[in-house]
């Protein structure tokens, strides 16, 4: 179909600059990023103590609307976060207390350094407790095992260790004395 009647009215072409959606997420990303930089410092702690927020929450707004003709776009942003405030000494205490009722698996075993709390949730609280527990091979245990491998190879003696359920690694160099009072273990512990 063609129009034949001769086209009236309307403007004179121009070019006009308008607001675009990448203007205002790169103002608000940029004002999201220095917000969530201070929101910490925004509430007050006493020494000692540590903050975990929660239930943050931004809004964006804007003076114009995408499409908009505009110079320039003012970006407001609010970053609202609640905030719990605890006792990082008490906090490693008490997970310290939970990990060895909760995680020691019989008394010869020892807690190696110090039991690692995170907070994963504030309501309700759950922490996350991380810590390396180590075997304490007493010194009838390491006779009872050289006595087992005295004259072993170093395939067989490593095999035998490995199978103790308490030795995750073991290096054998050499054939083993018969003797096990000359066999002599160096323990390492270690993730």
């Amino acid at each position: 179909m063609k129009n034949a009647a001769p086209f009236n009215g309307g403007a004179d072409e121009r070019d006009y600059k308008a607001v675009a959606t990448v203007d205002v997420d790169t103002l608000a990303s940029e004002l999201k990023q220095a917000l969530s930089q201070q929101i910490a410092a925004t509430f007050l702690l006493r020494p000692g103590e540590a903050l975990q927020t929660s239930n943050c929450t931004f809004s964006v707004s804007s003076n114009h609307r995408i499409g908009d003709e505009a110079r320039t776009v003012k970006v407001m942003v609010a970053h609202t976060c609640q905030g719990v405030a605890y006792d990082q000494q008490e906090l490693a205490r008490k997970a310290t207390e939970v990990f060895k009722a909760r995680e020691t698996p019989g008394p010869h075993y020892m807690l190696v350094g110090p039991v690692q709390a995170s907070i994963i949730s504030v309501s309700p609280l759950i922490v996350r407790c991380h810590g390396l527990l180590a075997y304490v091979l007493t010194q009838t245990y390491q006779h009872d095992m050289a006595s087992a491998i005295a004259g072993d190879t170093p395939v067989q003696a490593r095999a035998y260790l490995l199978r103790s359920g308490v030795i995750t690694r073991a290096i054998v160099t050499q054939d083993l004395p018969k003797d096990p009072d000359y066999i002599r273990f160096q323990i390492m512990v270690g993730p």
